[in-house]
């Protein structure tokens, strides 16, 4: 029996992977218990996982208990950290599944956060413990895809040619479907200016700026796009070596564009760093 724990279980990210893990433990015949976690009891959003209480169950669980939190890894097999926003959380989690021997993933999205987390690489290879980290759509799947786009290109040219530049573009329709979560996460990062990797030098950015016109395939067709934080800014120049490195994010229609840029101008940072306690955040 496979132990599973997922903090932030029931929201919305961690309740859709709590889902798909248990389908796909189904389909291959894995036996697999799940435990989800929640700040509160009265905002489970597992759908019928709790069909069968011998394949999961859901505790109330702050990730500010640290005796709670050590006794929860420790029961573990896997530790999957989706309680964001990333933006307000440490290492701590990582360090008591690398304490316990626990292999651990995460869904997070925040620069600072990555940072923190790759500082533990040699502490978890000690360990003998899988940990990674940045697994959700992006920067997970824009990760995966730049690295099959290097090593075409390297298969393709002489050995010591030099990366020039990689350049990711995200466009979503309106929000993106996004809860107040990610939308608050959104917000967030648009506070602060941050260093990205231009022609070979680190050189600060201001967010949402620099527009830029993007094609991209139909239904979206030309979208501006817009300097935005995302952690690949900084693990793509690093792990390439790419010499320019820009990640840009726009909407269509055009005017959340400009709503956007205002929040980010006009909010008072104060009001996007309140931490909710609502069935949209579970730490």
């Amino acid at each position: 029996m496979k132990r599973v724990l997922i903090l932030g279980g029931g929201g919305r990210i961690g309740g859709a992977i709590a889902r798909d893990l248990a389908d796909r433990c189904r389909a291959i015949g894995l036996a697999c218990h799940i435990t989800l976690t929640q700040r509160s009891p009265i905002y489970a959003q597992t759908g019928d996982l709790d069909a069968n209480p011998n394949q999961s169950h859901t505790i109330t669980l702050d990730l500010d208990d640290q005796a709670a939190l050590t006794t929860a890894i420790a029961a573990a097999d896997l530790v999957i950290h989706a309680a964001g926003p990333f933006a307000y959380r440490d290492d701590r989690v990582l360090q008591r599944c690398i304490a316990s021997k626990t292999h651990y993933l995460d869904v997070s999205d925040h620069r600072a956060f990555t940072e923190a987390m790759l500082n533990l690489h040699n502490a978890a290879r000690s360990a003998g413990i899988v940990a990674i980290v940045n697994t959700g759509v992006f920067p997970g799947l824009s990760n995966s895809l730049v690295k099959a786009c290097v090593e075409r290109v390297e298969q393709q040219t002489q050995p010591g040619i030099e990366l020039d530049s990689i350049a990711l573009n995200y466009a979503v329709s309106g929000s993106g479907g996004a809860g107040v979560t990610v939308m608050r996460t959104t917000f967030l990062a648009l506070q602060h200016a941050f260093a990205a990797k231009l022609h070979g030098e680190w050189r600060t950015v201001a967010p949402y700026s620099d527009r830029e016109s993007i094609a991209f395939p139909l239904p979206f067709g030309t979208i501006g796009t817009y300097w935005f934080d995302v952690p690949e800014t900084l693990t793509l120049a690093r792990h390439f070596n790419a010499r320019s490195v820009t990640t840009k994010f726009g909407s269509t229609p055009d005017f959340y564009n400009y709503l956007t840029a205002a929040v980010a101008r006009f909010c008072p940072a104060a009001l996007l760093q309140i931490q909710p306690r609502s069935s949209f955040y579970h730490g």
